[in-house]
């Protein structure tokens, strides 16, 4: 299976914007994820945003990295990260 996680920093606003198109946009086939290096909890207001458009990501949880040991992705696109940290290695 082809799987997408997106990785920023707080995984509240950007990461979790992305999976959402993602999942409304892309194959069911896929598995879509997002996670953050330092969690922050999902902004009320990218919910909010997200549900003017139509998509719905009231339901998704803010998540860390080390959630996803098991995914095997040739690529993490990064879409904002506040602080230059190493990227953990999941394998």
């Amino acid at each position: 299976m082809t799987g997408i996680l997106f990785l920023c920093t707080g995984n509240s606003c950007r990461s979790q914007m992305a999976e959402g198109f993602a999942k409304k946009m892309l194959s069911k086939n896929m598995e879509i994820f997002s996670a953050g290096l330092e969690p922050k909890g999902v902004h009320p207001m990218a919910v909010k945003i997200m549900q003017e458009i139509g998509v719905d990501i009231s339901h998704q949880k803010s998540k860390n990295i080390p959630n996803y040991p098991h995914l095997r992705l040739p690529a993490i696109p990064p879409l904002y990260l506040h602080k230059p940290k190493p990227i953990p290695n999941t394998h």
